[in-house]
């Protein structure tokens, strides 16, 4: 086919007659290109049903996986699709898999280019439940797309048939036509759990409209972005009439690029009603949202409502929502308490507002009820043993043991001791005890209580050392804030003021 040169990238021109789009043949019009840490810069073509291909691959189903659609006049081998993949690989942690429907996308047809983006998606969601009956854990898949691209991911991940797409990012979602067109061709918030957009060139190339959870409008979303006024561009390259008016369109997939490789680029997004008051200061500061820009977007709607997995439950694990290219909490709280005390609440809170974290607070209140504490004592060997085959399955659904973090205050520090050395997916990294509890566990053997060899770095905070708390160093590193005792704002008269106390300190 002829080819024009836009920055030494070929753009590829296919001859396609739209009155005889229904001579479309998926198999040989598009294909899926799958890039990993172990073939950066050579693809590995993947194709529905291809068992053999796809079993030959460097694709780990234990791993989260990026799926990326290129725009109008693109492949999977020009810039954006580059950087994208780029960004991943320095992450080194994704399956990453190009789209490539050069010819369904090919210019100057945009009409018939556009019309395609329906062929595509929904055969990109046939693809997509093929490897769910392979294995892909459909949780850790994040679907992308540039302009044209971010419209297939729509109608993708509306035609999903094996669940719900956990997160759809439209980057600067196509405009002309989509506009005037019904839901059921384009991106829309339903297409996903959660839809995040950057809008940089909205209505010229991109969708004047807000159209996901969370919209982003760096620079008012509009053109011209930084560094793409017309005297910019000729200054870098004076042939560059192309570059010109698609620049500020690119800078979407250019700030979702450095969002993969630098988490700190984009922070703190406000929530406002429109730009004017932006400027003006006058958006609302009371509850007002604030999140990143790009992939660490905090997906929470709602960080105050919770949902409840149930170990070995498909079902409930896929509704949850969690996402495993996050770091993992797991909290235990102690004695007399429950997933709803305040020791288990503020640790939530202070984990989701330093950033996105999965954080599974454990529900055990009824064998941790007092007043018989030695009962309590006695359950948190099964509780261990449970919420280590709880660990165990994560592990099954594509949680990375090294992105685990366990913690527990009192009681639910010692049943955090016993629950890594029940583990059987490999040895967790770190268990945090806070004031673990003494009474019946002082004097017990290793196996029977938190022990420096249940993790690779156990830390303990002692603050009623001796009293609730146990008596001995029981960690790697072990911190005895004020002499792990009498703590400040506590009288000695109301010792149970101190119970509890630790979670302050971590």
């Amino acid at each position: 086919p002829p080819s024009i040169s836009l920055d030494n990238a070929n753009l590829q021109l296919y001859p396609i007659n739209k009155n005889k789009c229904h001579h479309i043949d998926p198999v040989r019009d598009i294909s899926f290109q799958l890039f990993t840490r172990h073939n950066p810069l050579m693809p590995t073509p993947l194709r529905i049903g291809d068992d053999e291909a796809l079993e030959n691959s460097h694709f780990n189903f234990s791993e989260p996986t990026i799926f990326f659609f290129h725009a109008f006049f693109e492949s999977y081998q020009l810039i954006p699709a580059t950087y994208i993949r780029t960004a991943y690989t320095q992450r080194g942690d994704h399956n990453i898999i190009l789209l490539n429907a050069p010819r369904l996308e090919a210019g100057p047809w945009y009409l018939t280019a556009a019309q395609n983006t329906r062929v595509v998606g929904e055969y990109t969601a046939e693809f997509i439940d093929y490897l769910v009956s392979k294995g892909l854990y459909l949780p850790s898949l994040h679907l992308a797309g540039l302009s044209l691209g971010a419209q297939m991911a729509g109608v993708c991940g509306r035609n999903v048939k094996s669940g719900r797409i956990r997160r759809i990012t439209g980057l600067d979602p196509a405009g002309p036509l989509f506009t005037k067109w019904p839901k059921s061709l384009k991106l829309d918030a339903s297409d996903a759990e959660f839809v995040d957009i950057i809008h940089t060139d909205a209505g010229i190339f991109g969708y004047p409209n807000q159209i996901g959870h969370v919209d982003f409008w760096p620079n008012r979303g509009i053109a011209p972005q930084p560094g793409c006024n017309l005297k910019e561009v000729k200054k870098r390259n004076p042939d560059a009439l192309l570059e010109y008016a698609f620049c500020s369109h690119w800078r979407s997939y250019q700030f979702f690029a450095e969002s993969v490789i630098n988490p700190h680029a984009f922070l703190g997004a406000i929530n406002c009603d429109n730009w004017d008051d932006y400027e003006n200061e006058i958006c609302n500061e009371q509850n007002n949202f604030t999140s990143p820009m790009g992939l660490y977007v905090d997906l929470r709607e709602n960080p105050q409502s919770s949902k409840i997995i149930i170990p070995q439950d498909d079902n409930s694990l896929e509704s949850s929502g969690i996402d495993f290219s996050y770091n993992t909490i797991i909290f235990f709280h102690g004695f007399l308490e429950s997933y709803e005390s305040d020791d288990a609440q503020s640790i939530k809170n202070a984990y989701l507002e330093q950033g996105t974290y999965n954080v599974i607070l454990v529900q055990n209140e009824r064998l941790l009820a007092g007043p018989d504490y030695i009962t309590a004592a006695k359950n948190c060997r099964p509780i261990g043993r449970y919420s280590a085959a709880f660990i165990d399955y994560l592990v099954t659904k594509g949680l990375k043991l090294e992105n685990l973090h366990v913690i527990g205050l009192s009681l639910g520090g010692q049943i955090a001791g016993l629950t890594g050395q029940y583990v059987k997916s490999g040895k967790l990294p770190r268990i945090t005890a806070l004031d673990p509890a003494g009474p019946l566990f002082n004097n017990n053997p290793i196996d029977e209580r938190l022990d420096p060899s249940d993790a690779e770095f156990v830390d303990v905070i002692y603050v009623n050392s001796g009293v609730f708390g146990m008596k001995y160093a029981v960690g790697h590193l072990n911190f005895w804030p004020n002499g792990g005792t009498k703590q400040p704002g506590c009288k000695l008269h109301e010792v149970i003021a101190r119970y509890g106390f630790a979670f302050n300190w971590i």
